[in-house]
């Protein structure tokens, strides 16, 4: 896995004129909109919080997503129903009350 230089150096160079070019792709789109379409809402989300949006591009140590953050906050909550589909002693009541 790349240091956070390395990260940083490879989002300016490859990541950086992608978002470039998408902040005024999205301005030109935003007024053929329906604002309350979800195209709308997603471009004028995305227009307000484009400074957070873009902080991924001046620190190499910030991660693009957090899924990784939120697995490891909550690990538990993957696979809570698993029981329905193990053969567990309640899995045939709770299917039987769902096909009639």
């Amino acid at each position: 896995m790349p240091g956070p230089a390395q990260r940083g150096q490879v989002r300016a160079d490859k990541s950086a004129p992608i978002i470039a070019a998408l902040k005024p792709r999205l301005e030109a789109l935003g007024p053929g909109c329906l604002p309350q379409s979800p195209l709308g809402k997603a471009i004028h989300y995305a227009l307000a919080e484009w400074e957070p949006l873009n902080r991924f591009l001046q620190d190499g140590r910030l991660e693009i997503d957090n899924n990784l953050t939120e697995n490891a906050i909550r690990p538990s909550a993957v696979g809570k129903k698993n029981w329905l589909f193990i053969g567990h002693p309640e899995a045939a009541g709770a299917v039987r009350s769902f096909t009639r």
